[in-house]
């Protein structure tokens, strides 16, 4: 699921959003379902980004994708070769 919250918020600028409108957004894409097959809740959104502060963070505004660190900028550095900046 934070997998595909990070991915809503990515096509939408990085947010903010709140967790209702990313339910309605991970429900209408339709990559992901609860394990009885039941469309993803704003309180599951609000439990998830809890449990993941290094991807999320919340603002009076909604929740948005937090800053790519160095850890998440390194890998795509290497494969991408040493001419890039």
């Amino acid at each position: 699921l934070h997998t595909e919250i990070e991915r809503v918020l990515r096509l939408n600028g990085g947010g903010p959003m709140s967790a209702q409108a990313i339910a309605r957004a991970v429900a209408s894409a339709g990559r992901y379902r609860k394990r009885d097959g039941s469309a993803v809740e704003a309180e599951q959104i609000h439990a998830r980004v809890s449990k993941h502060p290094d991807r999320f963070e919340r603002t009076r505004d909604g929740i948005r994708l937090r800053e790519a660190g160095p850890e998440m900028d390194e890998p795509l550095a290497r494969l991408l070769g040493p001419d890039v900046e």
